[in-house]
């Protein structure tokens, strides 16, 4: 049933690609499959823990085959008593697994109030503290550092002016007493007071020259030091950095589960999606630290489930064809989960049916008359397509359609869709030909319709200005003498050809005269329209001087296709 919101949207529209929860498939596969999952989890959690399994559990199905569904009907079963926390471990490849974990998770179960109040931290060197889950978390996540700091005292350069004062200043008053002669003069009496004051002055101009250059040496500064209050140490600090350990991400998520257990919170559900995407040795990686996490003991309030594609699993343990490796993935897997569920993909007649429920969710009910068609083509095409890749194709017509309007038919919309490849490989040749349509011909015609709308979205012009595009290009091809190239190919089947070749002559350039002497000359075809071609190509021939007395290859050519009488 349509939201008021999809019908109140203009068709085309876009189909989401994100699993929706809910079951499309007639069957009910993946409805089944999801509650015999939520059975596994309720009977399990209410056994002894002595008789538990361990709590993670691996969904086994092809790319595209609804494991992220299968995961969202399954937490809607569970939503009641379990909360269910998504890792996308493709999009933190590039970040260190345990600590992405550890933080977006727990960043998630802050904001949505599963963990809230205070925890206990171990502080480094011995001793807990009480703080807030979210300040555990920084604590957990910061750069620790162990810090050994010596202090060695820096003399500074007042105080060693002030020492030498101090000392010199007895010196000199010896010296000025010494030099006094016994009968003095009141000149020689000034002389030995400025001997003897003369640290005292000595400093004095120094002070004075270092407060021009900088004013915070005043009188202020000269206290302070008299005071003994300016200290300066030299410091040597030695560091040792502490990276979040296994230990760490172990008594972490151990300390989650029993705060879950006293508050009486729902239980934690850990999806690990994507894994399979992910470079070898990061899956390698993950894949250890998922087992020594919760393969063994596990923790009694989290649970871990792992979607997975065992094919693209195997990759990272050598080439997936190889038997050896194929062992080796299974080996890995049974010692991992205890339990494996297997997405089944869609039999022939969901397939058909769901095809047409996108279509529809896509198009509404204005595309009704190729609807069927489409279905059947993409089918034949694409047998074993999966419903993301049915998404994928039904947004790339809604894209074109949205673009084109009703000046595409919808039926070479998707035939260009379904095909565009092999059509883009060598597009005049694949339109032209129909080659394309391999597969699909008696079900599909290759018409001049056909051949202009599908040149329209190869080349983005107007329909009516592309429906020559093709062909004038083959020509233009035969011409030029290009390989695979010749110029009777299309000349009986296609019903533009002589309207065509004589646009193209009268565009080309006539220094390649003789060339198109020459592809002409082979073309078998005669009609009204290749005549007056050749006509024209001599009297374009008739303007060219003649330099020698020789009868050239192209005249000869030339004058066989001439009528006498014109």
């Amino acid at each position: 049933m349509e939201t008021k919101l999809q019908s109140k949207q203009q068709y085309p529209r876009f189909i989401q690609n994100k699993p929706c929860g809910i079951d499309k498939f007639d069957g009910g596969s993946q409805e089944r499959l999801a509650k015999t999952i939520a059975r596994h989890f309720c009977q399990n959690d209410s056994l002894d823990e002595e008789c538990t399994l361990p709590r993670i559990i691996g969904i086994e199905g092809i790319w595209g085959s609804g494991k992220s569904n299968v995961v969202k009907m399954l937490e809607r079963e569970l939503s009641d008593d379990y909360y269910f926390f998504e890792y996308d471990a493709w999009g933190h490849q590039e970040d260190l697994q345990r600590r992405s974990i550890l933080e977006l998770l727990t960043s998630k179960l802050i904001d949505d109030g599963i963990l809230s109040g205070n925890a206990t931290i171990k502080v480094k060197g011995g001793g807990t503290k009480t703080v807030s889950w979210s300040e555990k978390l920084k604590y957990l996540l910061a750069r620790k550092t162990e810090t050994v700091t010596e202090k060695y005292p820096l003399i500074s350069n007042g105080m060693v002016a002030a020492f030498l004062v101090a000392v010199l200043t007895p010196i000199f008053t010896f010296i000025a007493y010494a030099v006094k002669p016994t009968p003095t003069t009141w000149w020689f009496s000034l002389l030995s007071i400025i001997i003897a004051a003369l640290p005292v002055l000595i400093a004095l101009c120094v002070w004075k020259w270092a407060y021009s250059k900088d004013h915070k040496y005043g009188w202020s500064y000269m206290l302070a030091i008299y005071q003994d209050k300016v200290e300066k140490d030299v410091c040597y600090e030695t560091l040792s950095e502490d990276e979040p350990t296994v230990y760490e991400f172990k008594t972490w998520m151990q300390d989650i589960s029993d705060f879950i257990k006293e508050k009486g919170q729902r239980k934690l559900v850990l999806v690990f999606d994507n894994m399979d995407r992910l470079p070898a040795e990061k899956v390698k990686e993950l894949w250890s630290s998922i087992h020594t996490f919760f393969a063994d003991s596990g923790f009694e309030n989290v649970w871990a489930v792992i979607p997975f594609d065992e094919t693209h699993l195997a990759c990272a343990f050598g080439d997936e064809t190889d038997e050896q490796t194929k062992q080796l993935t299974k080996y890995f897997i049974n010692k991992t989960f205890p339990i494996v569920y297997r997405v089944a993909p869609p039999v022939i007649t969901d397939y058909r049916s769901i095809f047409n429920k996108l279509f529809v969710e896509a198009f509404g009910e204005t595309e009704n008359e190729a609807k069927e068609t489409i279905n059947r083509i993409f089918r034949l095409v694409n047998p074993n397509a999966n419903v993301r890749e049915i998404i994928s194709y039904i947004n790339e017509m809604v894209a074109l359609k949205q673009e084109w309007c009703n000046e595409i038919l919808m039926i070479n919309i998707a035939l260009f869709c379904l095909k565009k490849t092999d059509i883009l490989a060598n597009p005049v040749e694949q339109i032209l030909s129909g080659d394309y349509l391999n597969g699909i011909q008696t079900i599909i015609n290759n018409d001049l319709q056909t051949q202009r709308e599908i040149a329209a979205l190869v080349y983005g012009v107007d329909v009516e200005d592309a429906r020559q595009i093709p062909l004038k290009k083959y020509i233009e091809g035969c011409i030029n003498g290009e390989e695979d190239h010749d110029i009777n190919q299309y000349a009986e089947t296609n019903k533009q050809f002589d309207t065509v070749l004589e646009e193209v002559i009268q565009c080309m350039d006539n220094a390649l005269i003789d060339k198109i002497i020459h592809c002409l000359h082979k073309l078998t075809r005669k009609s009204d329209v290749i005549l007056r071609v050749w006509q024209r190509i001599a009297q374009l021939k008739l303007k060219e001087s003649i330099e020698k007395q020789v009868f050239p290859v192209e005249y000869q050519e030339l004058l066989l296709h001439l009528d006498t009488e014109s």
